[in-house]
């Protein structure tokens, strides 16, 4: 397998290095530009300084003010993003179209050169309070996020950067000062510390001409202070045992190991794919398969270029310890340590680790795409032209050189955590201060040219993927997306149903047939199923929605066939063994209890029986609940299989690098001889709701409140669908919506807030979501409803109906960027008995719409007095708040949904 993209790097006399790698055949085009600078240039009391100075990235610079950055950019269907990591910041808008790459070099170029002229007391005030509720969020409120920062706490002992979370501490975050804002840019934020990439379909002359008008004036720096830490050394194995609110004990294994791209590191890689990396690796097949001690275990390499950490992590099933993980964990290494490696195994997990480098520069721009992945190679080798090395660095490693990884690394000079479900001990949480901040004058701009927005660039020829279609005399319907940039393939058979079509009183049983369907055939066992699988260098997946059940394999195109094949197998004759099921269906059932320790995820869970009334086919989340799951026997599982999987109700999708008649070839062999007559499902019908509106679940302890309100949505087929979606972008569905503005950048109240449409067959629903500091709880539903009344009260600006339509229409460039992302965009298509050529059609279905229309449409969908709203919060903090908005009677009721107490005033 050799794969080669192209690559160019050179740089400015102000030292910014520039990265360019064409594409001529992708829809857009991305810039992604790297900071070398991250949580190890940080000082002591200065934890987290440099993810906030991230945020202060969006504040607005000398001539891109306040908002103006999400607002140019969503309107062209791209977005902005960016993510602070321990050595390095990244700064990302993927999805341009071709003609407006001197947008992003414009707003790119102003935040280097011109942040300080906006630097404002008050944005650093609001940041600050949208960063803690994001360590509220992500690091505090989630399942398990203390032990993986006890990890970096013992493995990285202070003062080494490391040591500290990346988000920082509250203490730390709410204590800085604009000075310290100012010092962090100078001294980092300098041309001499960046490497801009820019990938996908644009003129390279062009873009060359475009960077140096736009960053070459920009001075350069003083050279960058580097810090360089000793990678960190344990003596002796340390054990901690932690109490977190879980509902299932943790075990988590860490060892120091290889740095970045040095020797070893590709070894770990390799190796953690032999313990954890699929359903044949070592440490799943004894854990989960065998012994059903596990619900999830992974292993994985975290690499960094002062001191990386491998890790094991075990979650144990119901009903075990981490002790058992613990003794299983040390016998499988102590095999791996003694060189007992089957070759073929070593083999698969090397396929599977050069499979994963060549997809991850398949997407052209975002996060792990392959802009930054040259920005990696570059930060950690010094040329971005190292995937050639990359792929080499895997294809070296050997048996031998696995066991000597092993006995360098993973011995008993190790980090023992156990989790235990307890109380969760949370540091200092300080209160927000109560006053902000004025507002500070701008600074007069030393290059005025640069105010004004530039204008789109010389159009570029592009072409996006079309979707071909064939029948199978079978009636199998086939849909094809040829795109031959690598040599990767995706295949899925998609089949209408899914958990719309649970059984009464099983909930999650089309879900847990997806599993069954992964582990084998009635010829194949689940162990010789994952061993193919793993050789062929392939994932296997089952994703359950509310309309239909996919199963889908990915792998290169010089396997379809054998992929296929297998995969048909396990479509027409599946294995639906005993011990299969009952080992899925425990494991499905700890999952679900698992994340009920989320409270995100309880309100997702609580919110669809009380919109939908008992019954009904959307009353659930796919996953299901534990009581409907237990109650699936293999008999539910064989008549849910025989009406679901037919030629008459299904598709097979082949995306990738497969023209229209391999694909026939491919579809014929593998697919052609299946037989079977079956109906499409019934479409759900309307809402029969006739429980509460207003809910609380409670979450003892819980610094956050999880908000979550929904209505029955429309068919992806209705006509007011897309309508109603442009509407939606306004309201909550960008980044820069009324929802997200107010709740996020004005109040600073949450990490976000969104709102959507899922888009099925049926009344799918339209949901907004968000968590807030709890202790604005009350404040926070009512800017909600304010803004609901709002936008069905007056008619939207000229300026955000514009901004939404033209995203909504730019957006359709994003349907195809991977071979995956293709596949789930036709099966979309095909679930919702949508035509191949629907979004060719999208433009004029939204393009007579003014403000007045759209209101209208908005105020008869959003029919306010029946949202179902769910709060999940701690009670003695929320209920208070929940009584002062005077909303109406509010239930208790469980995850499920369903009432606890009698109702209260």
């Amino acid at each position: 397998m050799e794969i080669s993209i192209p690559v160019e790097k050179y740089v400015l006399d102000n030292g910014l290095e520039v990265i360019l790698s064409p594409e001529p055949a992708a829809a857009t085009v991305a810039t992604n530009l790297w900071y070398h600078v991250g949580a190890v240039d940080e000082r002591p009391g200065r934890t987290g300084f440099a993810h906030l100075f991230e945020h202060m990235m969006f504040e607005g610079s000398g001539h891109v003010p306040g908002e103006l950055i999400d607002i140019l950019t969503e309107s062209v269907g791209a977005y902005t993003n960016a993510s602070t990591h321990n050595d390095y910041t990244n700064y990302v808008i993927p999805n341009l179209p071709p003609e407006q790459l001197e947008l992003a070099l414009w707003i790119e170029s102003d935040r280097m050169g011109y942040l300080l002229d906006c630097l404002d007391a008050r944005n650093l005030a609001n940041q600050i309070a949208v960063v803690r509720n994001e360590r509220r969020q992500n690091w505090e409120q989630a399942p398990y996020a203390l032990t993986y920062q006890a990890v970096n706490e013992i493995l990285f002992p202070a003062p080494h950067p490391y040591h500290a979370s990346i988000i920082g501490s509250h203490t730390d975050i709410a204590s800085t000062q604009l000075d310290d804002v100012r010092d962090f840019f100078r001294t980092y934020y300098v041309p001499n510390n960046a490497t801009l990439a820019i990938t996908g379909n644009f003129d390279p002359a062009r873009a060359r001409e475009l960077v140096e008008k736009y960053f070459a004036t920009i001075p350069r720096g003083a050279d960058v202070p580097r810090q360089v830490h000793r990678a960190p050394e344990l003596t002796e194995e340390r054990r901690l045992t932690l109490t977190d609110d879980v509902v299932l004990p943790k075990l988590t294994l860490a060892w120091p190991s290889a740095l970045a791209f040095a020797d070893g590191d590709a070894d770990a890689d390799v190796l953690a794919h032999v313990l954890a990396g699929d359903a044949h690796s070592l440490l799943r097949t004894r854990l989960i398969r065998e012994l059903k001690l596990a619900t999830s275990v992974y292993a994985y390499q975290d690499s960094h270029g002062q001191g990386s950490a491998f890790q094991i992590e075990a979650v144990a099933a119901s009903g075990h310890t981490t002790a058992e993980l613990l003794a299983e964990i040390d016998d499988v290494l102590a095999r791996v340590r003694a060189a007992d490696l089957d070759p073929d195994r070593v083999e698969a997990a090397r396929t599977n680790a050069l499979v994963s480098t060549v997809r991850s520069v398949e997407a052209i721009g975002g996060f792990g795409d392959r802009a930054d992945k040259l920005n990696l190679y570059n930060h950690y080798t010094g040329t971005p032209d190292y995937l050639a090395q990359d792929l080499a660095a895997y294809r070296a490693v050997t048996a031998e050189s696995l066991r000597e990884f092993a006995n360098r690394y993973l011995t008993d000079r190790r980090l023992v955590i156990e989790t235990q479900p307890g109380p969760r001990h949370l540091p200092p949480d300080p209160p927000e201060p109560t006053d902000l901040p004025a507002e500070s004058e701008p600074v007069v701009s030393a290059e005025p040219w640069r105010d004004a927005v530039p204008g789109p660039g010389p159009q570029v020829p592009t072409t996006l993927p079309r979707i071909g279609e064939f029948t199978l005399p079978n009636g199998l319907r086939v849909l094809t997306v040829p795109m031959g940039r690598l040599p990767l393939v995706t295949a899925s058979v998609v089949a209408l149903g899914g958990s719309a079509a649970d059984p009464t009183d099983r909930a999650g049983a089309t879900e847990l047939l997806g599993r069954v369907l992964r582990e084998g055939d009635v010829s194949r066992t689940s162990d010789r199923t994952a061993a193919e699988v793993s050789a062929l260098g392939a994932s296997l997946r089952s994703i359950a929605e509310m309309d239909a059940l996919t199963l889908s394999i990915n792998l290169l195109s010089d396997k379809a066939s054998e992929g296929l094949h297998l995969l048909a197998d396990l479509v027409q004759r599946p294995g639906l063994r005993e011990d299969d099921v009952a080992r899925l269906r425990k494991q499905q059932q700890d999952e679900i209890r698992g994340a009920r320790a989320d409270v995100g995820e309880v309100a997702r869970s609580a919110i669809l029986p009380l919109i939908y009334g008992p019954a009904h086919p959307y009353d659930h989340r796919s996953v299901g609940n534990p009581d409907g799951v237990g109650r699936v026997t293999v008999e539910d599982l064989t008549e849910l299989h025989r009406r679901t999987f037919t030629p008459a109700t299904c598709a097979l999708i082949l995306t990738g690098d497969v023209e229209q008649a391999r694909a026939h070839e491919l579809a014929q062999s593998a697919f052609g001889s299946w037989a079977g007559d079956g109906e499409t499902p019934p479409t759900p019908g309307p809402a029969q709701r006739s429980g509460p509106r207003l809910a609380f679940v409670e979450m003892p302890g819980a610094t956050q409140t999880a908000l979550r309100l929904g209505l029955p949505g429309l068919p992806r087929g209705d006509a007011r669908f897309d309508r109603l979606a442009v509407g939606n972008l306004v309201l909550g569905g960008l980044f820069t919506s009324r929802l997200n503005g107010n709740l996020r950048e004005d109040k600073g109240y949450t990490y976000g807030a969104f709102s959507f449409f899922t888009g099925g067959r049926g009344p799918t629903p339209f949901l907004i979501d968000t968590a807030v500091d709890a202790r604005q709880t009350g404040p926070a539903i009512r800017e909600i409803f304010v803004e609901l009344e709002r936008i069905c009260a007056e008619p939207v600006t000229d300026e955000e109906l514009t901004k939404a339509r033209q995203s909504l229409v730019a957006s359709i460039a994003q349907l195809f960027p991977t071979t995956s992302a293709a596949a789930r965009t036709t099966a979309g298509l095909f679930q919702c008995g949508l035509s191949t050529d629907f979004y060719d059609g999208l433009p004029g279905r939204v393009a007579d719409l003014t403000p007045e229309s759209l209101r209208q449409l908005l105020a008869d969908f959003l029919t306010l007095d029946e949202m179902v709203l769910v709060v999940v919060g701690d009670r003695a903090t929320v209920t208070p708040q929940l009584d002062e908005l005077a909303l109406g009677e509010f239930v208790e009721v469980d995850a499920d949904g369903r009432a606890l107490v009698s109702e209260r005033a």
